[in-house]
């Protein structure tokens, strides 16, 4: 988030665009992860695979960000759009560069509860503590 911000700015609506894109994509990510989990018969495998693809876009993001940021100073000072239509801007490219990897974030928790279902007793209590690791970890990360 910090570095779309530097490219599209610190404004109250800069910053819910790309909150609203990063939200977006996890919920996608979750909504997906129920259908493709309950085909997978190795859901930890499936896990570990969603892991080393978030990994590879953080490597990716920085390449990512200068692309983005190259297309968006060129549409800007070419176009001389509007500020509706610099919004709408700033939403497709927010979303196209966090798109994959913020629904690869919001589809690991219901993989890893998939695995949790089927491999542990006490079901709820192991899935509070899950989902408080997970939430811990995200705090940390951030």
């Amino acid at each position: 988030m910090k570095m779309l911000s530097l490219i599209f700015g610190t404004t109250a609506i800069s910053t819910s665009i790309v909150l609203a894109s990063f939200m977006g994509g996890m919920a996608i990510g979750s909504f997906l992860a129920g259908w493709f989990t309950d085909k997978s018969k190795l859901p930890l495998r499936l896990y570990g695979i969603l892991e080393i693809s978030i990994s590879a876009f953080a490597l990716l993001m920085p390449i990512l960000f200068a692309g983005i940021d190259d297309i968006y100073i060129f549409i800007h000072r070419n176009l001389g759009a509007g500020m509706g239509a610099i919004n709408i801007i700033k939403i497709a490219l927010s979303f196209i560069v966090l798109i994959i990897p913020t629904a690869l974030m919001g589809s690991t928790l219901p993989v890893i509860s998939r695995f949790f279902i089927n491999h542990f007793n006490h079901f709820g209590k192991n899935i509070g503590r899950l989902y408080f690791v997970n939430t811990i970890g995200g705090a940390i990360g951030a």
